[in-house]
Protein backbone atom coordinates (compact mmCIF):
# COMPACT_ATOMS: atom_id res chain seq x y z
CA UNK A 1 0.00 0.00 0.00
CA UNK A 2 1.14 3.47 -0.77
CA UNK A 3 2.35 5.79 1.92
CA UNK A 4 0.46 9.24 3.31
CA UNK A 5 3.11 10.88 1.50
CA UNK A 6 3.41 8.96 -2.07
CA UNK A 7 -0.41 9.56 -2.28
CA UNK A 8 -0.34 12.79 -1.33
CA UNK A 9 2.37 13.71 -4.31
CA UNK A 10 0.36 11.63 -6.22
CA UNK A 11 -3.08 13.81 -5.73
CA UNK A 12 -0.86 16.81 -6.40
CA UNK A 13 1.07 15.86 -9.53
CA UNK A 14 -2.36 15.26 -11.20
CA UNK A 15 -3.61 18.37 -10.13
CA UNK A 16 -0.22 19.85 -10.94
CA UNK A 17 -1.13 18.44 -14.65
CA UNK A 18 -4.03 20.73 -15.17
CA UNK A 19 -2.84 23.67 -13.51
CA UNK A 20 -0.25 23.46 -16.01
CA UNK A 21 -3.01 24.38 -19.12
CA UNK A 22 -2.74 27.70 -17.17
CA UNK A 23 0.94 28.58 -18.30
CA UNK A 24 -0.47 28.92 -21.73
CA UNK A 25 -2.22 32.03 -20.59
CA UNK A 26 0.48 33.58 -18.59
CA UNK A 27 3.28 36.30 -20.62
CA UNK A 28 6.04 35.01 -19.00
CA UNK A 29 7.35 33.34 -15.95
CA UNK A 30 8.74 35.52 -13.01
CA UNK A 31 11.61 35.84 -11.93
CA UNK A 32 13.17 34.11 -9.04
CA UNK A 33 16.65 33.89 -6.75
CA UNK A 34 16.98 30.22 -5.49
CA UNK A 35 18.91 30.43 -2.47
CA UNK A 36 21.54 27.35 -2.22
CA UNK A 37 21.65 25.62 1.21
CA UNK A 38 25.94 26.40 0.52
CA UNK A 39 25.21 29.67 0.29
CA UNK A 40 24.97 30.38 -3.56
CA UNK A 41 22.60 31.81 -5.10
CA UNK A 42 20.98 30.89 -9.16
CA UNK A 43 18.88 33.44 -10.92
CA UNK A 44 16.38 32.65 -13.50
CA UNK A 45 13.00 32.93 -14.54
CA UNK A 46 11.19 29.73 -12.82
CA UNK A 47 9.57 27.28 -15.44
CA UNK A 48 9.11 24.63 -13.37
CA UNK A 49 8.87 23.42 -9.58
CA UNK A 50 8.21 19.94 -8.68
CA UNK A 51 8.69 18.02 -5.46
CA UNK A 52 12.48 16.90 -6.80
CA UNK A 53 13.34 19.75 -8.50
CA UNK A 54 13.27 23.10 -9.67
CA UNK A 55 13.93 24.40 -13.26
CA UNK A 56 14.88 27.59 -13.84
CA UNK A 57 15.66 29.38 -17.45
CA UNK A 58 18.97 31.30 -17.31
CA UNK A 59 19.47 33.43 -20.25
CA UNK A 60 17.98 31.01 -23.16
CA UNK A 61 19.09 27.54 -21.47
CA UNK A 62 16.60 26.15 -18.99
CA UNK A 63 18.32 24.42 -16.10
CA UNK A 64 17.10 21.68 -13.62
CA UNK A 65 18.41 22.41 -9.51
CA UNK A 66 17.67 19.88 -7.38
CA UNK A 67 14.80 20.58 -4.74
CA UNK A 68 16.98 19.43 -1.75
CA UNK A 69 19.92 22.23 -2.89
CA UNK A 70 17.33 24.81 -2.12
CA UNK A 71 16.71 26.76 1.04
CA UNK A 72 14.61 29.73 -0.52
CA UNK A 73 12.69 31.26 -3.20
CA UNK A 74 12.65 34.81 -3.58
CA UNK A 75 9.96 35.51 -6.10
CA UNK A 76 9.95 38.82 -7.90
CA UNK A 77 7.67 39.70 -11.25
CA UNK A 78 10.59 41.93 -11.89
CA UNK A 79 14.36 41.16 -12.08
CA UNK A 80 15.27 40.49 -8.41
CA UNK A 81 19.00 41.98 -7.65
CA UNK A 82 20.55 41.30 -4.04
CA UNK A 83 18.76 38.56 -2.73
CA UNK A 84 19.24 39.61 0.95
CA UNK A 85 17.38 42.73 0.20
CA UNK A 86 13.60 42.87 0.85
CA UNK A 87 13.12 46.79 2.25
CA UNK A 88 11.63 47.29 -1.10
CA UNK A 89 9.03 44.33 -0.64
CA UNK A 90 7.42 45.60 2.50
CA UNK A 91 3.69 44.33 3.15
CA UNK A 92 0.42 46.58 3.35
CA UNK A 93 -0.01 47.54 6.97
CA UNK A 94 -1.05 45.19 9.23
CA UNK A 95 -3.80 46.71 10.24
CA UNK A 96 -5.69 47.06 6.61
CA UNK A 97 -7.84 44.08 6.13
CA UNK A 98 -9.06 41.28 8.63
CA UNK A 99 -6.79 38.01 9.50
CA UNK A 100 -8.03 34.53 9.94
CA UNK A 101 -5.09 32.23 12.29
CA UNK A 102 -5.18 28.72 12.15
CA UNK A 103 -3.96 25.79 14.57
CA UNK A 104 -1.39 24.86 11.59
CA UNK A 105 0.23 28.28 11.97
CA UNK A 106 -1.56 30.04 9.04
CA UNK A 107 -1.95 33.67 8.92
CA UNK A 108 -3.91 34.51 6.43
CA UNK A 109 -5.28 37.90 5.22
CA UNK A 110 -8.74 37.23 4.38
CA UNK A 111 -11.92 38.54 5.15
CA UNK A 112 -14.98 35.61 5.87
CA UNK A 113 -17.61 35.27 3.85
CA UNK A 114 -19.97 32.41 5.25
CA UNK A 115 -19.29 29.80 8.42
CA UNK A 116 -20.92 27.20 8.81
CA UNK A 117 -20.15 24.36 11.57
CA UNK A 118 -17.38 22.32 8.85
CA UNK A 119 -15.43 25.23 6.76
CA UNK A 120 -15.05 28.75 6.63
CA UNK A 121 -15.23 30.30 3.20
CA UNK A 122 -13.21 33.77 2.88
CA UNK A 123 -12.08 36.20 0.11
CA UNK A 124 -8.39 36.80 -0.11
CA UNK A 125 -8.43 40.81 0.76
CA UNK A 126 -5.52 41.63 -1.77
CA UNK A 127 -5.94 38.83 -4.45
CA UNK A 128 -9.33 40.04 -5.82
CA UNK A 129 -9.19 37.82 -9.17
CA UNK A 130 -8.90 34.75 -6.51
CA UNK A 131 -11.59 32.14 -5.85
CA UNK A 132 -12.82 31.99 -2.55
CA UNK A 133 -10.55 30.10 0.18
CA UNK A 134 -12.12 27.02 2.06
CA UNK A 135 -10.64 26.34 5.55
CA UNK A 136 -11.78 23.25 8.07
CA UNK A 137 -13.65 24.94 10.62
CA UNK A 138 -11.72 22.50 13.20
CA UNK A 139 -8.26 24.34 12.42
CA UNK A 140 -9.73 27.87 13.01
CA UNK A 141 -8.48 29.37 16.16
CA UNK A 142 -10.06 32.63 15.29
CA UNK A 143 -10.26 35.78 13.33
CA UNK A 144 -9.70 39.52 13.55
CA UNK A 145 -12.07 42.05 11.70
CA UNK A 146 -10.62 45.56 12.57
CA UNK A 147 -6.80 45.61 14.58
CA UNK A 148 -5.28 48.54 15.80
CA UNK A 149 -3.02 50.64 13.91
CA UNK A 150 -0.21 50.84 16.52
CA UNK A 151 2.04 47.35 16.17
CA UNK A 152 2.41 46.93 19.76
CA UNK A 153 -1.41 46.78 20.77
CA UNK A 154 -2.01 44.46 17.41
CA UNK A 155 0.52 41.80 18.87
CA UNK A 156 -1.87 41.88 22.20
CA UNK A 157 -4.92 41.29 19.93
CA UNK A 158 -3.61 38.84 17.90
CA UNK A 159 -2.52 36.63 21.15
CA UNK A 160 -6.14 37.01 22.56
CA UNK A 161 -6.68 34.37 19.98
CA UNK A 162 -4.52 32.02 21.41
CA UNK A 163 -6.47 32.17 24.62
CA UNK A 164 -7.02 28.53 25.86
CA UNK A 165 -8.42 29.77 29.32
CA UNK A 166 -11.95 28.85 27.96
CA UNK A 167 -14.52 26.12 26.66
CA UNK A 168 -16.78 28.57 24.47
CA UNK A 169 -16.80 30.53 21.41
CA UNK A 170 -16.06 34.35 22.08
CA UNK A 171 -17.31 37.81 19.98
CA UNK A 172 -15.26 41.33 21.27
CA UNK A 173 -17.56 44.11 19.66
CA UNK A 174 -16.07 47.57 19.08
CA UNK A 175 -17.20 48.83 21.94
CA UNK A 176 -15.50 46.05 23.83
CA UNK A 177 -18.05 44.13 24.66
CA UNK A 178 -18.33 40.18 24.69
CA UNK A 179 -20.60 37.69 23.92
CA UNK A 180 -19.56 33.78 24.95
CA UNK A 181 -21.35 30.70 23.78
CA UNK A 182 -21.82 28.43 21.33
CA UNK A 183 -20.89 29.83 17.53
CA UNK A 184 -23.60 29.08 14.88
CA UNK A 185 -22.18 30.70 11.94
CA UNK A 186 -22.21 33.65 9.46
CA UNK A 187 -24.80 33.96 7.01
CA UNK A 188 -26.58 36.33 4.98
CA UNK A 189 -23.83 38.65 6.28
CA UNK A 190 -24.80 38.27 9.91
CA UNK A 191 -22.63 36.54 12.31
CA UNK A 192 -24.98 34.22 15.11
CA UNK A 193 -23.61 32.85 18.49
CA UNK A 194 -25.87 30.98 21.10
CA UNK A 195 -25.78 32.43 24.03
CA UNK A 196 -27.46 31.16 27.79
CA UNK A 197 -29.68 33.98 26.85
CA UNK A 198 -30.55 32.57 23.32
CA UNK A 199 -29.40 33.12 19.54
CA UNK A 200 -27.60 36.89 19.51
CA UNK A 201 -27.16 38.17 15.88
CA UNK A 202 -24.74 40.84 15.17
CA UNK A 203 -23.52 42.58 11.76
CA UNK A 204 -19.95 41.98 11.24
CA UNK A 205 -18.76 45.60 10.98
CA UNK A 206 -19.52 46.05 14.48
CA UNK A 207 -17.10 43.12 15.77
CA UNK A 208 -13.70 43.31 16.48
CA UNK A 209 -12.75 39.44 16.70
CA UNK A 210 -14.00 36.26 16.72
CA UNK A 211 -12.33 33.46 19.02
CA UNK A 212 -13.25 29.75 18.58
CA UNK A 213 -13.49 27.07 21.88
CA UNK A 214 -9.91 26.17 21.97
CA UNK A 215 -11.31 22.34 23.59
CA UNK A 216 -12.42 21.91 19.44
CA UNK A 217 -9.40 22.89 17.54
CA UNK A 218 -7.78 20.34 16.01
CA UNK A 219 -4.30 20.95 15.65
CA UNK A 220 -2.27 18.68 12.82
CA UNK A 221 1.10 17.97 13.66
CA UNK A 222 3.89 20.20 11.35
CA UNK A 223 5.23 17.68 9.20
CA UNK A 224 9.42 17.52 9.00
CA UNK A 225 9.28 18.24 5.59
CA UNK A 226 6.93 21.27 4.50
CA UNK A 227 7.17 24.19 2.74
CA UNK A 228 6.17 27.77 4.13
CA UNK A 229 4.81 30.26 1.75
CA UNK A 230 5.03 33.98 2.58
CA UNK A 231 2.68 36.04 0.43
CA UNK A 232 2.93 39.65 -0.72
CA UNK A 233 0.48 40.67 1.37
CA UNK A 234 1.99 38.93 4.82
CA UNK A 235 -0.25 36.24 4.92
CA UNK A 236 2.07 33.03 5.45
CA UNK A 237 1.03 29.31 4.84
CA UNK A 238 2.38 26.00 5.83
CA UNK A 239 2.22 23.28 2.82
CA UNK A 240 2.83 19.57 2.68
CA UNK A 241 4.24 20.48 -0.32
CA UNK A 242 4.74 22.76 -3.25
CA UNK A 243 4.29 22.58 -6.92
CA UNK A 244 4.53 25.15 -9.63
CA UNK A 245 4.40 25.67 -13.45
CA UNK A 246 6.40 28.93 -13.25
CA UNK A 247 2.37 31.02 -13.25
CA UNK A 248 0.87 29.39 -10.43
CA UNK A 249 1.44 27.80 -7.15
CA UNK A 250 -0.07 24.59 -6.27
CA UNK A 251 -0.33 23.02 -2.75
CA UNK A 252 -2.18 21.55 -0.08
CA UNK A 253 -2.18 22.58 3.47
CA UNK A 254 -1.94 20.78 6.45
CA UNK A 255 -5.19 20.64 6.91
CA UNK A 256 -5.50 18.84 3.62
CA UNK A 257 -7.11 21.67 1.60
CA UNK A 258 -6.06 22.22 -1.72
CA UNK A 259 -4.65 25.91 -2.31
CA UNK A 260 -3.68 27.71 -5.77
CA UNK A 261 -2.25 30.83 -6.13
CA UNK A 262 -0.59 33.27 -8.85
CA UNK A 263 3.71 33.56 -8.66
CA UNK A 264 3.62 36.81 -8.90
CA UNK A 265 1.72 37.41 -5.27
CA UNK A 266 4.25 35.12 -3.32
CA UNK A 267 7.27 36.97 -2.06
CA UNK A 268 9.25 33.46 -0.52
CA UNK A 269 8.97 30.34 -0.62
CA UNK A 270 10.81 27.92 1.79
CA UNK A 271 11.93 24.73 1.40
CA UNK A 272 12.15 22.45 4.82
CA UNK A 273 13.19 18.64 5.40
CA UNK A 274 15.40 16.44 8.07
CA UNK A 275 18.24 18.23 6.35
CA UNK A 276 16.87 21.77 6.46
CA UNK A 277 15.73 22.68 10.09
CA UNK A 278 14.15 25.92 11.50
CA UNK A 279 14.64 26.19 14.73
CA UNK A 280 11.18 27.71 15.60
CA UNK A 281 10.36 23.60 15.46
CA UNK A 282 12.80 22.19 17.71
CA UNK A 283 11.16 21.59 21.36
CA UNK A 284 12.40 24.07 23.78
CA UNK A 285 14.59 22.60 26.64
CA UNK A 286 15.01 25.50 28.73
CA UNK A 287 13.83 29.31 29.13
CA UNK A 288 15.25 31.44 31.52
CA UNK A 289 14.17 34.84 31.96
CA UNK A 290 15.94 37.55 34.05
CA UNK A 291 12.90 40.37 34.16
CA UNK A 292 14.50 44.11 34.31
CA UNK A 293 11.61 45.13 36.08
CA UNK A 294 8.66 42.57 37.29
CA UNK A 295 7.30 42.16 33.77
CA UNK A 296 7.61 38.31 32.85
CA UNK A 297 6.83 37.46 29.16
CA UNK A 298 7.18 33.73 27.83
CA UNK A 299 9.71 33.08 24.42
CA UNK A 300 7.18 32.66 21.48
CA UNK A 301 7.88 30.35 18.49
CA UNK A 302 7.43 32.11 14.50
CA UNK A 303 5.47 35.22 16.48
CA UNK A 304 7.35 38.02 18.10
CA UNK A 305 7.12 38.19 22.43
CA UNK A 306 3.62 40.06 22.18
CA UNK A 307 2.35 37.41 19.94
CA UNK A 308 1.83 39.59 16.49
CA UNK A 309 3.57 38.08 13.67
CA UNK A 310 7.19 38.13 13.17
CA UNK A 311 8.22 41.55 11.43
CA UNK A 312 11.23 44.00 10.89
CA UNK A 313 10.71 47.52 8.76
CA UNK A 314 7.39 46.09 7.24
CA UNK A 315 9.02 42.88 6.35
CA UNK A 316 7.53 39.52 7.97
CA UNK A 317 9.30 36.43 8.52
CA UNK A 318 8.22 32.82 7.58
CA UNK A 319 9.97 31.36 11.01
CA UNK A 320 11.66 32.85 13.67
CA UNK A 321 11.49 33.01 17.68
CA UNK A 322 10.41 35.92 19.18
CA UNK A 323 11.75 36.82 22.67
CA UNK A 324 12.97 40.38 24.92
CA UNK A 325 16.03 41.12 27.03
CA UNK A 326 17.01 38.80 29.56
CA UNK A 327 15.23 35.76 28.04
CA UNK A 328 17.86 33.35 27.31
CA UNK A 329 16.25 30.13 25.15
CA UNK A 330 18.17 26.57 24.80
CA UNK A 331 17.60 23.85 22.01
CA UNK A 332 19.52 20.12 21.85
CA UNK A 333 21.46 20.10 18.77
CA UNK A 334 22.59 16.87 19.81
CA UNK A 335 25.40 17.34 17.11
CA UNK A 336 22.76 16.37 14.41
CA UNK A 337 23.86 19.98 12.20
CA UNK A 338 26.75 21.88 10.48
CA UNK A 339 25.18 25.31 9.95
CA UNK A 340 23.22 27.75 11.03
CA UNK A 341 22.01 30.47 9.31
CA UNK A 342 19.52 33.62 10.36
CA UNK A 343 19.01 37.28 10.77
CA UNK A 344 18.10 39.31 14.25
CA UNK A 345 16.33 42.49 14.59
CA UNK A 346 14.26 44.69 16.83
CA UNK A 347 10.65 43.44 16.32
CA UNK A 348 7.98 46.74 14.25
CA UNK A 349 6.12 47.10 17.46
CA UNK A 350 9.34 48.30 19.30
CA UNK A 351 8.52 51.52 17.65
CA UNK A 352 11.35 54.23 18.02
CA UNK A 353 12.75 52.38 21.35
CA UNK A 354 14.43 49.54 22.04
CA UNK A 355 18.06 48.33 22.33
CA UNK A 356 19.48 44.59 22.70
CA UNK A 357 22.06 42.26 22.51
CA UNK A 358 22.61 39.49 20.83
CA UNK A 359 24.28 36.66 21.60
CA UNK A 360 24.71 32.99 20.85
CA UNK A 361 25.97 30.46 23.03
CA UNK A 362 27.36 26.77 22.16
CA UNK A 363 28.06 24.12 25.01
CA UNK A 364 28.66 27.07 27.15
CA UNK A 365 31.13 28.78 24.74
CA UNK A 366 29.92 32.25 22.83
CA UNK A 367 29.66 31.33 19.27
CA UNK A 368 28.74 35.00 18.43
CA UNK A 369 27.47 38.79 19.42
CA UNK A 370 25.56 41.32 17.19
CA UNK A 371 26.66 44.30 19.41
CA UNK A 372 24.30 46.65 20.20
CA UNK A 373 20.97 46.56 17.66
CA UNK A 374 18.72 49.45 17.71
CA UNK A 375 15.54 50.04 15.48
CA UNK A 376 17.67 52.54 13.96
CA UNK A 377 20.49 50.44 13.76
CA UNK A 378 18.23 47.13 11.27
CA UNK A 379 18.49 43.92 11.04
CA UNK A 380 22.30 41.81 11.32
CA UNK A 381 21.98 38.87 9.49
CA UNK A 382 24.37 36.08 10.81
CA UNK A 383 27.58 34.64 9.35
CA UNK A 384 27.02 30.85 8.65
CA UNK A 385 28.19 29.89 11.72
CA UNK A 386 29.99 25.78 12.09
CA UNK A 387 27.89 24.53 14.41
CA UNK A 388 29.10 20.52 14.09
CA UNK A 389 29.84 19.04 17.00
CA UNK A 390 27.50 21.61 19.57
CA UNK A 391 25.07 19.28 21.72
CA UNK A 392 23.31 22.48 23.64
CA UNK A 393 22.50 26.14 22.01
CA UNK A 394 21.35 28.90 23.85
CA UNK A 395 20.08 32.27 22.05
CA UNK A 396 20.42 34.98 24.63
CA UNK A 397 19.12 38.62 24.49
CA UNK A 398 20.40 40.92 26.78
CA UNK A 399 20.05 44.20 27.89
CA UNK A 400 21.16 47.45 26.21
CA UNK A 401 20.88 51.12 26.64
CA UNK A 402 17.48 51.46 27.89
CA UNK A 403 16.55 48.98 30.18
CA UNK A 404 13.70 46.59 29.20
CA UNK A 405 11.52 49.36 27.34
CA UNK A 406 10.11 47.92 24.04
CA UNK A 407 12.93 45.47 23.57
CA UNK A 408 10.51 43.16 21.54
CA UNK A 409 13.54 40.76 19.67
CA UNK A 410 13.43 38.46 16.59
CA UNK A 411 15.42 35.66 15.93
CA UNK A 412 13.92 35.60 12.25
CA UNK A 413 14.57 33.20 9.79
CA UNK A 414 16.84 31.10 11.69
CA UNK A 415 17.33 27.43 10.09
CA UNK A 416 19.55 24.50 10.26
CA UNK A 417 21.62 22.62 8.06
CA UNK A 418 22.96 19.53 8.23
Amino acid sequence: MPSASATLCCRLEAAFALVTLLAATASAQVSVVAQQVDGSSVSGQLVQLTAKQAFLRIRDNVEPTGGTNILRLLVSPETVGDASEKDSRATPETSATPWLLTSTGDWLRVRPLMIDDESIVARWSHLANQPPLTIPLEVCRGALFELSSDPYRQGIEFLSLFDNDRSSDRLVLQNGDRITGEFAGLDDGKLQIETLLGMTTVSPENVHSIAFNPELISTPALPVAHVRVLLRDGSLLRLKTALSNGGVLLGETLADASISLPLEHIAEVWFFDDNRVPVSSLPLTNAELTPYLSVRREPQLDRNILGGPLRVRGIPAASGIGTTSGLTITFALDARFQTLLGRVALDDAAGAAGSVAFEIVADGRRLWSSGVVTVESGPVKLPRLDVSQISQLALKVDFADRGSVRDIANWCDLVLLK
